[in-house]
């Protein structure tokens, strides 16, 4: 899921390859893992809303970035966005979600949302680049730009459920013209 304010929202995904202070950052590393006609869901910080969906297209290939994090370590050494060193994936059929899924929705479930981030943090350890961040009384957006949205979450939303249908059903057109999906199927296991 990527996770920003940018104002030229499903243009791209694009992250630096490095932070600040020179080390990678698992959040902007993400975008190497992405594969040709994986889904991804965009949420936008202003709309505090999932507000989107779109299918990766192709491979990351590195670019020149415009690039200023957001995070509380930056705001205070007041950077700015400068160029440097990045990565860029395609999207393509970036459409949006007819009901966003809204901050206030993802907090109403945060007791089954935190259920999945420890039954994940059980199977995987630690770093499961889960999309919220449990804060004493207050789940937020990780602090970030890419996470993973584990299929458990989305199917949490029916918006989310249709969404992933709709770019499942989209992909395969798009991979094999002519044919349809087989009727009722529903989010398949390229979500997990």
């Amino acid at each position: 899921m990527e996770i920003t304010d940018r104002g030229d929202l499903g243009e791209d995904l694009n992250a630096p390859q490095r932070a600040d202070n020179g080390r990678e950052f698992w959040s902007y590393s993400l975008i190497r893992e992405i594969n040709d006609g994986d889904v991804v869901f965009h949420y936008h910080k202003d709309a505090k809303a999932i507000v989107a969906w779109s299918r990766a297209s192709g491979a990351v290939w590195e670019d020149t970035v415009l690039w200023g994090a957001h995070g509380m370590v930056a705001r205070s050494a007041r950077v700015r966005p400068y160029r440097r060193p990045g990565w860029r994936h395609g999207i393509e059929d970036f459409k949006p979600i007819g009901s966003p899924v809204t901050l206030t929705n993802l907090r109403a479930r945060e007791t089954d949302l935190r259920s999945i981030y420890e039954l994940l943090v059980g199977e995987h350890g630690a770093s499961v680049y889960f999309p919220v961040n449990f804060y004493p009384g207050s789940l937020r957006p990780a602090q970030g730009y890419l996470t993973k949205l584990p299929k458990a979450v989305v199917t949490m939303f029916s918006s989310l459920t249709a969404s992933a249908e709709e770019a499942r059903i989209s992909d395969r057109a798009a991979r094999h013209p002519g044919t349809t999906p087989p009727p009722g199927k529903g989010v398949g296991t390229e979500l997990a």
